[in-house]
Parts: C-alpha cells; sequence; structure tokens
C-alpha cells in the first residue's frame, strides 16, 4: 500500500480484488499509522476484506502548489449523471453513463461521440476554480472500461445490489489558481463512486501521457 499524505489530506493505493488494480483514496488521516488505526476502527467490513495488506503503509508529505503552477495529473473516474426527467425506461433522478444521457437528449439520429463526452463531463467538474482551485489546460481519455460495482445496504439485513458503471482513464494538464483550495479538492475527490476507487486526482509531471 502506497499512502501519499498532507496536513488534511492522504492519498492511499492497495491492492483490491482479484484483479489486484490499485485503488486511490483520501483521508483526513495523517501518515500510515493513522490511515491504517482508522480503517481498522472505521473500515466497512466487505471493503476491508478485498485489501491485501493492510499494514504494507508508506507515506509522503503532499506539498501547497502556488497560483499559475502547471501540474500534470491521472484520474480514474466514473462518468454519471442523474436524469432531470423519465426517459427511455430510466425514472427521473437515474443516476446512468453521462454518454447515454446525451444519446437520449439529442436522439436517436444525431452520432455522439463518446470521448467528447467524457472530456466535456471532466472539463465541467474540473473548471470551477472557485471550488477546485484549478482550470483544465488538457485533458485526454486514455481508456473506456465498464465496472461491475456491488453496493450494500446499511444496518440489519443488508441486501447487495450489482451496479454496471463506466470506468473511464482521464489524463491531462490543470493550472493553479488557488493552492489551498485545490487541496481541499484533492481530498475530496471527483465525481461518483469514490468509496470504489473512482475519483482520486494523482498528480503527475506536466504533459504526463500514461493512463491511470
Amino acid at each position: 500500500m502506497i499512502s501519499m499524505t498532507g496536513t488534511s489530506a492522504t492519498a492511499s493505493c492497495v491492492n483490491c480484488g482479484r484483479n489486484m488494480r490499485p485503488l486511490h483514496l483520501f483521508s483526513e488521516e495523517a501518515g500510515e499509522r493513522g490511515l491504517v488505526e482508522h480503517a481498522r476502527a472505521f473500515g466497512d467490513p466487505s471493503l476491508l476484506a478485498a485489501i491485501t495488506d493492510l499494514d504494507s503503509v508508506a507515506s509522503k508529505g503532499m506539498p501547497r502548489f502556488e497560483a499559475g503552477r502547471r501540474l500534470g495529473f491521472l484520474l480514474r473516474a466514473c462518468p454519471v449523471v442523474r436524469l432531470a426527467q423519465a426517459t427511455n425506461g430510466h425514472v427521473a433522478g437515474a443516476e446512468i453513463d453521462a454518454f447515454l444521457a446525451r444519446c437520449f437528449a439529442v436522439g436517436k439520429d444525431v452520432a455522439v461521440a463518446r470521448e467528447k463526452v467524457y472530456r466535456d463531463w471532466i472539463a465541467a467538474k474540473v473548471n470551477q476554480p472557485d471550488a477546485t482551485g484549478v482550470t483544465l489546460d488538457r485533458v485526454r481519455v486514455a481508456a473506456i472500461l465498464r465496472e461491475r460495482l456491488v453496493r450494500r445496504t446499511q444496518g440489519r439485513g443488508r441486501k447487495a445490489s450489482r451496479l454496471e458503471r463506466p470506468d473511464v482513464r482521464f489524463e491531462g494538464d490543470l493550472v493553479v489558481v488557488d493552492g489551498e483550495r485545490l487541496h481541499e479538492w484533492l481530498a475530496h475527490g471527483v465525481g461518483r463512486h469514490r468509496a470504489f476507487g473512482f475519483g482520486a486526482l494523482i498528480l503527475v509531471p506536466p504533459g504526463t501521457t500514461h493512463a491511470v
């Protein structure tokens, strides 16, 4: 497990599930000991069971970045939206793939570019400097996959529901507007299903082109 930690935010990378794929998470706990103790005290048993080695944690302090600094990023995200009204067999408020939502909106006779829809989705999430502390300078869709998720209800008699969602890997560059807001945004994550490993923005040198 690898962890990048800051004063108020940490990012941890753990091997989860049979695919042994990295899961990136953020936490308010500082340092590897705090992460492990917090996970053992409050972690969902179904999620902890997927972590192969909770004790192998390393940590690194996250710096604050000055305005104007250009940063690269890698991101595994789940680009979904909620429908404003019922359509095509989906009820109002249903969570669906952003690509399908665009297709429903324009009609079946209009061609829709999936990658452009996903680029528009991430641009809308990032280009809010008052909230994110950054603006988007460059973005590319590196991979488009599908992910099957199992979500469990809380309390007694917990039930499991199975979902299939888009699993999209983005890469690009950001320009810092406000370093403090960026730090807060990194701790919060991008988009939905962060408990399943989506949404952790990984900072890299600008121009980095490999996928998450």
